[in-house]
């Protein structure tokens, strides 16, 4: 009898790993395949069918800043099938314009090798070229800046617009216990300063919070008005 459940226990286990052999796959996907100099790119890796892979190693490209956020995992059995799914995050800041290549990624189980597609990403110099181009292609650039510089007069005269102000935004707004979220926080100033401002964290209770290393400083426009902005991105844990 002991024998028998062996010979059961066995078979099972063998049935078990052929099916996470047979099912792995590797995948790369973007967000977004056309940015903006210093507008940032989710990249993310979907790993399927291997438990507790190694994270697989980015090449370094000259013009990206690649920086890892995090990671989130899955598993499932359904009919006798176990399925296991992990999702490795990372955000890219472009510094150049151009098209870039982001190559194929490698990871290895059990002596085989995966790769995953690459991914191509076009960089434009600035952020305002897109909207220019995509009122360009309505026939209607002119009438779009007219009507901008009318509302900028508009909000002067009724002293509506902002010298400065702060916003604070999250990628997501549902999350599961360890997923990243990411927090910008972007100060728009269209003041002079007399003394550099002094950055005071979010208190964020519930998470394990960890800044990333590098912040932007641009120009961008908000309901029409042009401001100079710095940016400062934070991942969230969420920890219950």
């Amino acid at each position: 009898m002991l024998k028998k459940f062996y010979l059961i226990f066995f078979i099972f286990f063998i049935h078990f790993s052929f099916v996470f052999c047979d099912n792995i796959s590797l995948s790369a996907s973007i967000d977004k395949n056309e940015v903006s100099i210093g507008e940032d790119v989710y990249y993310t890796i979907n790993i399927k069918g291997i438990l507790n892979p190694s994270q697989p190693k980015l090449q370094n490209i000259d013009g990206l800043s690649i920086f890892y956020t995090g990671s989130s995992s899955s598993i499932s059995m359904i009919n006798g099938a176990v399925s296991s799914n992990l999702k490795l995050t990372y955000i890219i800041t472009p510094a150049r314009e151009g098209i870039f290549q982001i190559p194929q990624v490698e990871i290895e189980s059990k002596g085989r090798k995966y790769f995953s597609n690459s991914v191509s990403l076009k960089v434009n110099k600035e952020k305002q070229n897109l909207a220019y181009q995509s009122a360009s292609q309505q026939g209607s650039l002119q009438n779009s800046l007219a009507n901008s510089q009318q509302t900028i007069n508009n909000k002067q005269n009724q002293n509506q617009i902002k010298d400065l102000f702060i916003t604070n935004s999250v990628n997501k707004r549902t999350a599961f216990i360890n997923e990243p979220i990411i927090l910008t926080f972007k100060l728009y100033n269209r003041a002079i300063f007399l003394s550099q401002p002094f950055y005071t964290p979010s208190i964020t209770n519930g998470f394990w919070k960890e800044e990333l290393p590098f912040d932007q400083q641009y120009q961008g426009t908000h309901d029409g008005v042009q401001y100079n902005i710095y940016e400062k991105k934070s991942v969230l844990y969420p920890t219950i």
